[in-house]
């Protein structure tokens, strides 16, 4: 049998089972890092995108996962259709003392973009680079891999400049990198300068008809979804109307610049402007300055402006002392929205800082609930829907009559109502914060994490990867083979749509995975299978252990005639509990490990499913040979199970049922003497599953742990329960008195 046993206070398990609407939830994950070779030695895998419909994954490793890679520094790998590709390769190199780094790709994935100081094709000769006098190796280049082919996309320039990706369009076409080395003619100064590859042409785009030569540097901000808009920062003066030395924002558009960060009552004061963000098109511009750029702004605040054809529009439009900061838009840039301690709306009677929504000319409070949004709490912008009908926040505020923590919780506004999104069949109201992650483009799955047990399988108290979708929250960060163990999961992508969830985890949840090394996991949504109602509670009582009966010697009474032995033999332990009958002590001992399920409710967007663990092993003393009194134990007991899980975790995706093989679970329990002269050590453990293993327990995952017999373990010779060799000190059982 294989014996898994986990970090200290990490999980065993228990036969759960938490609704939620089939085909809603996320089924368990599949282990992506892995190659044509290895996947399992000691180096972690980091992931680094993915496609927006989520069929194809980029991560990084120092592992050789392909026959091809004979290096041991980090490589970037693709991991798409069940096939493991290295794409940090050229027909120059990939094998040297370099290391590469992914930086981006185009949507559907065809273009992947890396940087690496390695020359991967013959035309890369540049030379060292440093900073000052210390030597940090060859310039690094960037590269885009498509299709089997390995480009130089910086080219142009072979000297010790080094060259950082910044950008590229949604289909690849366009890439965007930043360099001090002149790579056009009409570049002199030194300064870092923002360049763009495209058909193979390598153009300038920091300069204008007034300047680009000066003594500063072009600031990347970001780009129109098909790259022909690129927006950047500046302190130079590139065209004639921007006659100040303070920042502004420019659009680059052909062979065309724009400023963008003037208006009809300013501009050229000594005030720095900054670039937020931009329509998909392009068409809309946000900006953040404390300039004030039309009539109607009388503050002297930061503001959020609206630049598009041409016009400046305000769009956090008080004047008051608070300043307000652009958080996000819809695709088309009709929906803005902001965040201000300015009271906007009526309704909105704090000084805490607010989202609003900007849309129509109209501004709308967003964070606001049915029982709350006044109170002395902010509110923080998470996300929003491709259109942005669907707003997720975060506040410690109680908007909700369910919310009744003082923790930072996430809401969604949508039509008019609040929704508390990071709760579920568990505890949802104790001292954990939530996270947010992401949000499907049309609103109607949030991934978020939190160390809180949002459904009863997760019995850990490490960060786990939810799921909020249709009113019910599924743990996604956990697997067949584990999901409580002493690890983090760290939520790194999702396809647009969210069905397919990428994390990060040192924890073994796939079969496939057999290192204690931190993995990609992808989990995709799949379909349901038969389960109970419900299986809760569980109590577990302990006695002590006892050696089987070997060489008989007696015989039961009827009922029970099998044969026995005399004396009873206790199990080679160094513990023992306090009895007359052995050790002239009060009989103290009532030991118990009890499992409750707390299922949740899947009507509510929280996950509220987690599992209550209380190990509770008393009266516990050290055995002879010390000599009376008696001494209490203080090192720690292990308390172990033999699992079999049964759920939809088997095989690649999607996945189907099955039942794993068993495995042994425990975690470690410490013991403290008492100051109690009749009574021994307390050994107690009070804790929930997803405390221990954040996301051991998910509403909605529809799995069934059964457990076998509970037991409990010395700390053997080092007091370290974790440590072998220990033995058996007490069982699962039940004493008649």
């Amino acid at each position: 049998m294989k014996r898994a046993f986990l970090t200290a206070a990490a999980l065993l398990g228990l036969l759960i089972w938490v609704a939620a609407p089939a085909g809603a939830n996320h089924g368990p994950p599949t282990i992506l890092s892995l190659g044509a070779i290895n996947g399992n030695g000691a180096e972690p895998a980091i992931l680094n995108g993915n496609s927006s419909d989520g069929t194809k994954v980029w991560f990084s490793s120092e592992e050789q996962l392909v026959a091809g890679d004979t290096d041991t520094l980090s490589d970037i790998y693709e991991r798409a259709g069940g096939v493991t590709t290295q794409i940090s390769v050229g027909p120059n190199g990939y094998n040297g003392d370099y290391v590469a780094g992914f930086k981006g790709a185009s949507e559907d994935g065809s273009h992947v973009f890396m940087q690496t100081n390695e020359p991967l094709v013959a035309s890369d000769t540049d030379g060292n680079c440093g900073i000052g006098d210390v030597f940090t190796g060859t310039c690094y280049d960037v590269y885009e891999y498509s299709n089997g082919t390995t480009t130089l996309v910086s080219g142009g320039g072979n000297g010790s400049f080094h060259v950082s990706y910044r950008g590229n369009s949604a289909d690849g076409s366009r890439v965007f990198f930043r360099t001090e080395e002149q790579l056009s003619p009409s570049d002199t100064d030194d300064e870092g300068d923002i360049y763009q590859r495209f058909a193979g042409n390598t153009t300038l785009l920091t300069t204008g008809p007034s300047g680009g030569n000066g003594p500063f540097e072009g600031h990347w901000r970001g780009s129109s979804r098909d790259g022909t808009h690129v927006f950047f920062d500046t302190d130079e003066s590139l065209v004639s109307s921007d006659t100040d030395t303070s920042s502004d924002t420019y659009d680059r558009s052909g062979s065309t610049t724009t400023l963008l960060s003037t208006g009809p009552a300013g501009g050229n004061g000594a005030f720095d402007a900054a670039f937020r963000g931009s329509s998909k098109d392009g068409s809309h511009v946000f900006i953040e300055t404390d300039e004030k750029l039309v009539a109607s702004d009388t503050d002297s605040a930061i503001d959020v402006y609206d630049r598009s054809g041409g016009t400046t529009t305000p769009i956090s439009t008080g004047n008051g002392s608070g300043d307000s900061l652009y958080e996000g838009t819809s695709d088309g840039g009709t929906r803005v929205f902001f965040t201000t301690t300015d009271q906007l709306s009526p309704s909105d009677t704090d000084n805490q800082r607010d989202v609003y929504e900007r849309s129509g000319g109209t501004s709308t409070l967003l964070s606001t609930g049915p029982t709350g949004g006044n109170g002395s709490a902010e509110a923080i912008f998470e996300g929003a829907s491709a259109d942005g009908s669907v707003v997720v926040f975060g506040t410690n505020e109680s908007l909700v009559a369910a919310d009744t923590d003082g923790r930072f919780d996430l809401y969604q506004r949508s039509g008019g109502t609040t929704t508390l999104v990071s709760t579920g069949s568990g505890s949802f109201n104790g001292s954990f914060d939530a996270y947010f992650r992401d949000l499907s483009s049309d609103g109607k799955r949030v991934i978020f994490e939190t160390a809180e047990p949002l459904e009863s399988s997760d019995t850990d108290m490490f960060p786990d990867v939810y799921e909020r979708y249709s009113n019910a929250t599924t743990r996604i960060s956990t697997g067949a083979s584990g999901g409580n163990g002493g690890q983090i999961s760290v939520f790194t992508g999702a396809s647009d749509d969210a069905t397919r969830v990428f994390f990060q985890t040192g924890e073994q949840l796939d079969a496939a995975d057999t290192d204690s090394q931190s993995d990609v996991y992808q989990a995709a949504v799949t379909s349901g299978y038969a389960r109970p109602k419900a299986a809760t509670p569980l109590v577990v009582p302990l006695v002590p252990s006892y050696q089987n009966c070997a060489t008989t010697n007696r015989a039961h009474a009827p009922m029970l005639s099998y044969a026995s032995c005399n004396p009873p033999v206790q199990e080679t332990t160094r513990l023992q509990v306090g009895t007359p009958d052995a050790n002239q002590t009060p009989v103290k001992s009532v030991s118990t490990v009890k499992f409750v399920t707390e299922i949740g409710n899947p009507s509510t967007p929280a996950d509220e499913a987690d599992v209550a663990i209380v190990a509770d092993v008393n009266d516990v003393y050290t055995k002879p040979p010390n000599t009376a009194p008696l001494v209490d134990y203080t090192g720690e007991v292990g308390v172990r199970v033999d699992l079999q899980i049964t759920d939809k975790s088997n095989g690649s995706v999607p996945q189907d049922p099955g039942t794993a093989t068993n495995f042994l679970a425990g975690f470690t329990v410490p013991c403290v003497a008492t100051a109690d002269t009749t009574a021994g050590a307390s050994c107690v453990l009070s804790t929930t599953a997803d405390t221990l293993v954040p996301g051991m327990v998910k509403e909605g995952a529809r799995t069934m742990w059964q457990l076998g017999q509970v037991f409990v373990t010395d700390g053997g010779a080092d007091n370290q329960a974790l440590t072998d060799p220990n033995s058996v000190f007490m069982r699962q059982g039940i004493f008649v008195p």
